[in-house]
């Protein structure tokens, strides 16, 4: 028990030095949003931002999708003070069709800028499937094919209850 409770103490030092030191740090992207206007669902698309930590203290960054067709590589940065690093976006719009509103969530360590939001948005045109596709139809030739002169003999069943 003792040792879980010193963990803890350990655990809960490091956080506050991590904090402490990221105070300092001040984090700038490139954009703030990524309007990529109309697109085809089989086309992949990319974005480049840089990211620049204008604070005096080490920053961390997390970058995450709010679904599986966003991606961000690197996914997980560190930056020292004035450094800049690119980051590339990615979104595949192989399952949405229409005006689309998805969003990245940037984490940081700096609890004055804890998390926040990276829109993307813009309009997905479907790729037309030639089997769901309406063929044009024309009527169907009926034809007779029962001679109807001839006296017709029927089976009815009484359904009795």
């Amino acid at each position: 028990m003792k040792r879980i409770f010193n963990f803890l103490k350990y655990c809960q030092l490091l956080t506050f030095i991590l904090l402490l030191g990221a105070t300092n740090s001040t984090v700038f992207f490139s954009d703030t949003r990524w309007d990529f206007g109309t697109v085809h669902q089989q086309e992949k698309i990319t974005k480049k931002i840089e990211i620049t930590n204008h604070g005096a203290g080490v920053l961390e960054i997390s970058i995450t999708g709010t679904c599986d067709c966003l991606n961000a590589n690197p996914a997980w940065l560190l930056l020292k003070p004035g450094e800049k690093k690119p980051v590339i976006l990615s979104y595949n719009p192989a399952d949405d069709s229409g005006k689309v509103r998805k969003y990245f969530f940037i984490s940081t360590n700096n609890p004055a800028i804890d998390r926040a939001i990276f829109p993307i948005q813009g309009s997905v045109i479907a790729k037309s499937n030639p089997n769901t596709a309406k063929k044009p139809t024309t009527p169907p030739k009926h034809r007779l094919s029962h001679n109807y002169s001839k006296p017709q003999k029927f089976n009815y069943s009484i359904i009795s209850g």
